[in-house]
């Protein structure tokens, strides 16, 4: 087989292509320098491992003789992982969209020997059909047009670049609460009250719109935003989304129903949705939020995760060379499995037919719960939950069996940042200390294997590092060793936070425009050096940035921190208002910095199940914009007092575990028993 020049890099998703017979180069200066010198326009082509048209125009195109002759004779062809580099793929993403074409992947871009797009698209198929051009069509016209037309190719290029330019300069009033109503605003204007989510299809989670929805509940008491978020996550719940044997969610679904995925499973998704699952359970006291938690951290711990503790990317949509093979069932591939008696019962709970629901096979929902299940049938519920379960971990070891997809084995600091926080958060809220401990293992891997003279690096795969991190990759991980301090109030993870948000400070800050751009001061220069402020997929590295930044703001009361938070908030103001919706994470932080926001310290006892019963009450409870810090007697408390000063005067008299609730500092009198100290919390 022959080889090209990606064969030697470390990235699954490259690797994927090293044998096809384009003479494929991966990002950096040697393709550019060669498109220069040999005066050929650049194909850039970007995706990742587990997206099924990647793997779909790889197929049809890229291992295509014909096509990949046409390529190498008139192009410089680049491959780049999107999971690797979000930077280049942010930026020519804007660049696909200032086109007026919509974004996707494989993100297909033709760039000029110094990386100005000109032209660009997502899927191509490889020829002409139904009067679209094919991706060999499209390959032969930019080649004749770039060789006698280039003028008039490259007329519009400069319009897409300054149309990228980010223009975040200025001091603006600061947003209040009343930028949080509209957003929600927008959003109900939007929500399908029916099926849930936002807009007829395709549905996207989309976690962090219903974790800033369940924040305006807590301010507002807007019952609409909590009952889009829950009943969204019931939805989704529901559905074919998630895959209901193993545990985990697929990435979004091809119709208003959340029945039909696209199959891949991304260790982002699962980080989101369990943190929002997290929340809505302690809001709702729902104990099917809390089973969907377990459920997903499970998934992440059984099939994702590094020995040493680290958090794979994902899972392939693809088996045996067709997208969902390893989820579908046939009615009688459960019944071989399960008897009929159990069959049939799973088969009907699960909406399992002999017909299917997908191209003749079934994916799994689950429409109701088991108690209605069991009153619509006319049965006993007792029991039926574990019935039911236990033919699910049948199932799951029967699908075990089958070829698994394709696991992306990257491990990316920021992706883990967010798996960090969502299993802290859980281990808070279900009181899990296996939770915590699986928090810390990750934290520690970040902290053992991809970080080297206080930097940090964004990729390790096989015992090696690639790419120096990038925002993301400092602001979510700040973020999650924040959330891991108030799992398990060791100190060391809230001066790691404290350390790893100067770093962020130094590298990324718009000194002149104010909030953060993507790559560091020393980093790769692209020809625009992008700021991401839209939450997309994910939440932007500003946004994340933001809410670490105003954590660690409010437990050390560092005034230079202060003053940054105002200007970057600042900053974006006008980007915000013009469209409140698209900014969720943002609002969340904005939300959380302009409070009010309280402190609780449980200045530690003697008794270690006195001080357990406190911090087991205070985690009960759904309080966003409070930081809970555990105040221990001797050296423990003094290393404490070194980063979160204003706690050294709140202590345990007598050896009695003592409860303080502050606001901005000023402290209640304090609480010695659980019910006071519950009245103390939830009253304010």
């Amino acid at each position: 087989m022959s080889r090209n020049r990606l064969y030697f890099e470390r990235s699954p998703y490259l690797l994927q292509h090293a044998g096809n017979p384009v003479n494929w180069y991966p990002w950096g200066d040697e393709a550019f320098e060669t498109a220069r010198r040999e005066d050929k326009p650049v194909f850039l082509s970007i995706g990742y491992s587990t997206c099924h048209w990647c793997h779909v125009m790889e197929r049809e195109s890229f291992e295509n003789e014909a096509i990949a002759l046409i390529m190498n004779e008139n192009f410089i062809c680049v491959k780049v992982d999107r999971e690797e580099h979000p930077d280049i793929d942010h930026l020519y993403m804007n660049a696909l969209h200032a086109m007026g074409a919509s974004g996707g992947w494989p993100l297909s871009i033709f760039l000029t020997p110094d990386g100005k797009p000109f032209f660009g698209g997502t899927y191509f198929p490889p020829n002409d059909s139904l009067g679209m051009h094919g991706f060999d069509s499209i390959l032969k016209l930019i080649a004749k047009a770039w060789k006698s037309n280039r003028t008039e190719l490259l007329q519009h290029t400069d319009t897409f670049l300054d149309s990228l330019k980010h223009t975040g300069a200025g001091r603006h009033e600061l947003p209040g609460e009343a930028i949080l109503h509209h957003a929600a605003g927008q959003f109900s204007q939007h929500f399908d009250p029916v099926f849930g989510g936002f807009l007829e299809k395709p549905k996207f989670p989309t976690a962090h719109v219903l974790s800033f929805l369940l924040r305006c509940w807590y301010r507002f008491q807007d019952k609409d935003a909590l009952g889009m978020a829950t009943h969204t996550l019931d939805r989704i719940a529901a559905g074919g989304i998630r895959d209901h044997l193993a545990g985990g969610f697929h990435r979004y679904a091809i119709d208003r129903e959340w029945l039909v995925p696209h199959f891949e499973k991304m260790l982002y998704d699962q980080a989101l949705l369990a943190t929002v699952f997290t929340e809505a359970f302690l809001i709702t006291g729902n104990g099917e939020y809390c089973r969907i938690v377990r459920e997903v951290l499970g998934y992440l711990t059984k099939y994702l995760r590094h020995p040493d503790g680290g958090f794979y990317c994902a899972e392939d949509a693809d088996s045996e060379g067709v997208e969902g093979k390893f989820y579908l069932w046939s009615r009688e591939e459960i019944i071989d499995a399960l008897g009929d008696a159990d069959g049939a019962l799973f088969c009907e709970f699960h909406g399992v037919t002999k017909e299917g629901n997908f191209e003749g096979r079934n994916i799994l929902t689950a429409r109701m719960t088991p108690e209605r299940f069991a009153e619509k049938r006319g049965i006993d519920a007792t029991g039926l939950p574990d019935r039911l379960e236990q033919c699910r971990k049948i199932l799951l070891a029967v699908r075990d069996k089958r070829p698994r997809p394709l696991r992306d084995e990257k491990i990316l600091t920021d992706w883990n940042g967010l798996a960090i926080s969502a299993f802290s958060y859980a281990a808070r809220a279900l009181q899990e200390q296996a939770f915590a401990a699986a928090a810390s293992d990750a934290a520690l891997f970040i902290l053992s294997n991809m970080r080297s003279g206080g930097r940090l690096f964004r990729s390790w795969c096989k015992g090696t590092t690639a790419i120096r991190g990038l925002l993301t990759d400092y602001a979510f991980f700040c973020n999650g060793l924040i959330d891991l301090y108030e799992a398990t109030f060791e100190v060391q993870w809230l001066a790691e936070a404290q350390s790893m948000c100067g770093e962020m400070i130094r590298l990324f800050r718009d000194d002149s425009g104010g909030g953060f751009f993507m790559v560091p001061r020393d980093g790769e220069r692209l020809i625009i050096n992008s700021k991401e402020t839209f939450d997309g997929a994910l939440p932007s590295g500003n946004s994340i940035a933001l809410m670490a930044l105003a954590r660690l703001e409010h437990a050390t009361d560092d005034p230079n921190l202060r003053e940054l938070i105002d200007v970057t908030f600042r900053a974006f103001a006008p980007e915000i208002e013009k469209m409140p919706a698209g900014y969720p994470a943002m609002l969340t932080a904005l939300d959380y910095w302009l409070g009010p926001r309280r402190e609780a310290v449980i200045a530690t006892g003697c008794s270690e199940e006195e001080n357990g019963l406190f911090i087991s009450e205070i985690y009960r409870h759904f309080a966003p914009r409070t930081f809970v810090f555990l105040h221990r007697a001797g050296e423990a408390g003094r290393t404490l007092e070194a980063v979160v000063p204003f706690v050294k005067d709140l202590t345990a008299p007598d050896g009695k575990a003592t409860f303080y609730v502050c606001e901005n500092r000023h402290c209640r009198l304090p609480a010695t028993d659980v019910d006071e100290a519950r009245r103390l919390f939830v009253g304010q």
